[in-house]
C-alpha cells in the first residue's frame, strides 16, 4: 500500500487461481481528467458545423429574393419587368451564342416542365450549360419579358 500514497483503498478482490485476497487499485489517478476530451471534441466538430451552414446561408446573394412565379410570368410579364427573382433551372438545350452579348438557353423552371428562354451574360462564360444540367440562379425580368440571368451557381 505504501506504493500508491493517494490512491483509495481499492475493491478486495478474490483470485479464482490462487484463492488469495487482493486489492485493485486504479493505475492512473488522473484518468478521470481525460474525460472531457470526448465531450469538448465532439462541441468544436458541431460548433464548426454550426459555423459552416450558418455562413453559407449568410453569404447566399439568393437568399433575400422571392421565388420566380412562373405562372405570373406567363399571364403578365410586363406586371414583373425590373424585378429580380431566385430559381432553380434546368438546362433544355441553347438556342444560339452572340459575342459581346452572352447565350440564349431554354431552361425548367423549378421540377416542372415550365420552359424559359434566358439570357446567360458573358460574364457567366466559365460555366458549361449542358441539357440535364440544374443551376440556382437570379432572373431579372427585363424589357419586354426577357429573362436575364444576372448569377448562376451549378448544383
Amino acid at each position: 500500500m505504501d506504493e500508491f500514497p493517494e490512491a483509495d483503498q481499492g475493491t478486495p478482490v478474490n483470485s479464482p487461481f490462487t484463492g488469495v485476497h487482493s486489492t485493485v487499485h486504479s493505475e492512473r489517478k488522473n484518468s478521470s481528467r481525460q474525460i472531457w476530451l470526448v465531450p469538448a471534441i465532439f462541441g468544436v466538430g458541431v460548433a464548426a458545423m454550426v459555423i459552416f451552414f450558418a455562413q453559407k446561408a449568410i453569404y447566399d446573394p439568393l437568399r433575400t429574393l422571392q421565388p420566380f412565379p412562373v405562372k405570373e410570368y406567363y399571364e403578365n410579364h410586363a406586371s414583373l419587368e425590373g424585378t429580380r427573382f431566385k430559381v432553380q433551372l434546368k438546362v433544355i438545350n441553347q438556342l444560339g451564342w452572340k459575342d459581346e452579348v452572352g447565350r440564349l438557353i431554354i431552361f425548367n423552371v423549378g421540377s416542372s416542365d415550365n420552359p424559359v428562354v434566358v439570357l446567360v451574360s458573358t460574364k457567366q462564360d466559365t460555366l458549361s450549360f449542358e441539357p440535364g444540367d440544374t443551376y440556382q440562379a437570379e432572373l431579372r425580368v427585363g424589357e419586354g419579358g426577357l429573362l436575364k440571368a444576372d448569377h448562376l451557381k451549378k448544383e
